[in-house]
């Protein structure tokens, strides 16, 4: 019979053949995983990643259909568990379809959750025994020791350099990011894996070795924890080591020791990183005399003002980086595709509906797992041991996430949902016997097939489209960058980009992105063909048109259709019409105010307008010395005591 975990009621089928196809399908999971991290960054934006994710569980997908013919008749079961997920995943799809004013990025958010599910749903059923979970676990161990190679050397030797092409973002110059994007992402990660080799060093029944190489791992997870420099990270894993120490040991008094020791030696990690890497020190420094944080002090109020906005339902999957800058008053001309808190993102997202269905049974089987654990402390079966490294990196990882945006990262949603899937093992055992095999065996043949058939129908076009337009958006954000520097514009470039709008918008006529930036790259055109400006802006302000209509319309929209038409000296009063548009919508903004104000003034007779729309701009962002210097400079010029330049 094939090994379970002990302690657990599981039906694994005889043979050996069960028992190698369930150590595959663990080895295939854990390759997902790391694969997703290895060459995308841990997400699933990039159309590359969406593709290689669904051809992995399209491969997943045969396995478990082999797996699940080779059971013997009476072990070919459901547990109902498997479809915990189900119904929230249902109501992301009609939030999707129906509710979200930006369907473009709630549909690369339901993609993610519906891989997690499916993950949730194997896991449940087949990989079961500890064998099969300790070849999971091995697997992701070593992506966390890659990733510790890689943040050593970002944090050493090269602190742009990043695996997957390209640099590191400046903003996070001298963090380690590992293969993710940014350092926070890579703390999550460490969160996650550093309770399974704890347990191993604190287990007294191993060996000298294992728990000789588990503490060993630890200390290299501690110091990669460290060398991502994030504020979040270190203020989710205090608790978490103490919740560690106190459910990996028995006996009172051993607790609390190991819980001292374990912060003890976190801390020495840490402020020995500290002396060799001035920015950890800085960065931490900065925290407790509250400077070095900005973003979150515009984006916390979004959400929530979202979410009073739209309590039931929420304003669509998807929808925050659409809507979020309308309701703050914003100094700067960032762009957040995220509220760098999950829970609050749910909410503006998803609203109470969205928040229950999905962290209802997520906290439940947090809270359940947490209490058997601290019910039998003293029991160290195989059982109880899943439960305690589940229940404790969980722990850290929801901490943490009140603070990130952990969820929107797939290959961190992944292994949570892989982690949940233990918890759920443990406590749903309900059981529905399928008697019928030959229509087992149909079933989960046609579902391998649906699978692959998604991936070919639905994900390879999506992919098409997200590629190109991602490369014809970064040729355009160069061009703009040439032009602003003064050097000439690459026409071969331009009609690259021009092209690649066009053939996405082929594959996709409902694509809003290609739509704005398609039009972005015909106002363009204006500089190589200065006779042909009148209709290139016609041209262009049509796609900002289209785009508009196909989605719900935002102030960066009307802005760059202001744009656009301020090119047209006869068409002035349409564009002071589309800024006022834009300010509707974003009547907080000051940067929208500033280019509003260079729009009128152009217009001596709107001198007065102009100058109220600075001191607008002034009033959000006091002390703006750049508008400070200009509303002096255009009274001077009023007054006429200086030539305008």
């Amino acid at each position: 019979m094939a090994q379970t975990a002990e302690g657990m009621n599981v039906n694994d089928g005889d043979g050996r053949l069960v028992g190698w196809l369930e150590r595959v399908i663990a080895l295939w999971i854990a390759a997902q995983i790391a694969g997703v991290t290895f060459f995308f960054g841990g997400a699933l934006n990039t159309g590359k990643g969406m593709v290689f994710s669904t051809w992995m569980l399209a491969g997943l997908a045969v396995w478990f259909s082999l797996w699940w013919v080779c059971l013997p008749e009476g072990r070919r079961v459901i547990r109902p568990v498997g479809f915990l997920f189900v119904p929230w995943l249902a109501f992301l799809a009609v939030s999707n379809w129906v509710i979200t004013p930006a369907p473009w990025v709630g549909r690369l958010e339901l993609f993610a959750f519906c891989h997690a599910a499916v993950l949730f749903f194997v896991v449940v059923h087949a990989v079961r025994s500890a064998r099969a979970r300790w070849i999971l676990v091995g697997g992701v161990l070593g992506l966390g020791l890659a990733a510790l190679g890689v943040a050593v050397y970002q944090g050493y030797v090269d602190t742009g350099w990043h695996p997957a092409g390209g640099r590191v973002w400046e903003q996070y110059a001298g963090r380690s990011v590992g293969f993710f994007g940014n350092p926070n992402s890579l703390a999550a990660l460490m969160l996650l894996l550093i309770p399974a080799p704890l347990y191993l060093a604190l287990d007294t029944r191993r060996g000298l070795t294992v728990r000789v190489l588990g503490g060993a791992q630890v200390l290299a997870f501690f110091w990669c924890h460290v060398l991502t420099v994030s504020r979040g990270g270190v203020l989710a894993i205090l608790p978490m080591l103490v919740l560690g120490g106190f459910l990996f040991c028995s006996g009172w008094k051993r607790r609390v020791g190991v819980a001292a020791l374990l912060l003890v030696v976190y801390g020495l990690v840490f402020f020995g990183q500290s002396t060799m890497n001035e920015r950890v020190g800085g960065r931490f420094a900065g925290m407790m005399e509250a400077k070095g944080e900005s973003s979150r002090q515009l984006l916390y109020p979004a959400a929530w003002k979202l979410f009073l906005n739209e309590p039931i339902a929420g304003n669509g999957v998807g929808s925050f980086p659409v809507l979020w800058d309308e309701l703050v008053p914003v100094n700067n001309a960032r762009e957040a595709k995220y509220a760098h808190s999950d829970y609050l993102q749910t909410l503006a997202d998803e609203g109470v509906i969205g928040f229950v269905l999905l962290y209802g049974p997520l906290f439940g089987l947090l809270v359940f797992g947490l209490i058997r654990v601290m019910r039998e402390r003293d029991d160290f079966s195989g059982a109880r041991m899943w439960l305690a490294i589940a229940v404790v990196g969980l722990c850290g990882f929801a901490a943490h996430n009140a603070v990130d945006f952990l969820m929107k990262i797939p290959s961190l949603l992944f292994l949570q949902f892989v982690m949940l899937a233990w918890i759920a093992s443990v406590f749903f055992k309900r059981e529905v016997v399928l008697d019928d095999a030959s229509g087992a065996r149909v079933m989960m043949v046609v579902c391998a097939a649906l699978v692959a058939s998604w991936g070919l129908a639905v994900v390879r076009p999506v992919f098409e489209v997200e590629r190109m337009t991602y490369g014809a958006d970064n040729r355009i954000y160069h061009l703009k960058s040439e032009l602003s520097a003064g050097e000439p514009l690459d026409g071969e470039l331009l009609q690259e980009a021009s092209d690649e709008y066009a053939a996405a918008l082929l594959l996709d006529e409902r694509y809003v992105p290609a739509w704005a930036g398609w039009g972005k790259a015909k106002l363009l055109f204006r500089h190589l063909h200065p006779k042909a400006t009148p209709r290139v802006v016609d041209d262009a302000v049509a796609d900002f048109d289209t785009a508009m209509e196909l989605g719900r319309p935002t102030w960066r929209q009307w802005a760059d259709r202001g744009d656009a038409l301020a090119v047209m000296p006869s068409r002035y009063g349409e564009a002071v019409a589309s800024y006022q548009k834009a300010l509707g919508l974003a009547p907080e903004h000051s940067i929208l105010w500033i280019r509003y104000a260079n729009l009128l003034i152009r217009n001596p007779a709107a001198y007065p307008q102009a100058m109220a729309a600075l001191q607008r701009a002034l009033e959000i962002d006091p002390g703006n010395e750049q508008v400070i210097a200009t509303m002096e400079q255009w009274r001077q010029i009023a007054e006429g005591t200086v030539q305008r330049q």
